[in-house]
């Protein structure tokens, strides 16, 4: 093996063998050591389980956020509909109205144009009497 490939491996050991407690410690000084490594990784672990708490509150707000959205578009799509529904009843109803008084206003003009062909053929019927009256009386 080349040296290079080694000087990896050796910081490896080094660094690992430098983590444990030596002959040299005395256990009070060890179990110290101990101490303070495990705080410091207590603390790691709160400090990463505090960014995933956040991490994960910031995504319960955004799809909190995203249904409120949805839920305000769908509210204005809905009340879009229903005032086109309305515009179309409405016009619906005067369209209606329109017909009817057309219907009436044909219904009352037919009625007079009878009464008036009834008119104008009884005053046909009056003339006809009268000058038969006239022809006989000379």
């Amino acid at each position: 093996m080349r040296r290079r490939a080694l000087l990896p491996l050796l910081a490896t050991l080094t660094a690992g063998l430098a983590s444990l407690p030596t002959l040299a410690q005395p256990p009070q000084e060890a179990m110290e050591r101990m101490r303070r490594e495990n705080e410091e990784r207590q603390r790691q672990l709160q400090e990463m389980n505090r960014f995933h708490a956040e991490q994960e509150r910031q995504r319960h707000e955004q799809e909190r956020q995203r249904q409120e959205q949805a839920r305000r578009w769908q509210e204005g799509q809905r009340r879009q509909l229903e005032e086109e529904q309305r515009r179309r009843d409405e016009n619906m109803r005067r369209m209606q109205e329109r017909n009817r008084r057309n219907d009436e206003m044909l219904r009352q003009r037919r009625e007079r144009d009878r009464q008036m062909r009834e008119m104008e053929r009884q005053r046909r019927e009056v003339d006809r009497q009268r000058q038969r009256i006239e022809r006989e009386r000379h």
